[in-house]
């Protein structure tokens, strides 16, 4: 069992070594090595959320009340890239 999460945590290291985008680096370092939140690396990550296109993106299409429209159901009269909350989520 040690073996196979050395292993999980040797691929998650190389794939940081690619640079992917921050939300991919967060997830690998919060919940696949799971580094502390005070540790320099996650403060540097969570800073670099903010130019993530996929974060700008949410933001972008997020409404007024925080959502990105009904929950589950598609809403077949809106334009929105993000249809549903459930989905922008």
């Amino acid at each position: 069992m040690n073996e196979n999460l050395d292993a999980v945590h040797q691929i998650a290291e190389q794939i940081l070594d690619k640079s992917p985008d921050p939300v991919v680096r967060l997830h690998l370092l919060r919940n696949v090595l799971y580094r502390p939140l005070d540790s320099s690396e996650v403060i540097q990550v969570r800073k670099d959320l903010l130019n993530s296109r996929w974060v700008q993106g949410l933001a972008r299409e997020q409404l007024e009340d925080g959502s990105w429209g009904r929950f589950h159901s598609r809403d077949s009269r809106s334009v929105q890239k993000i249809f549903t909350t459930e989905y922008g989520i």
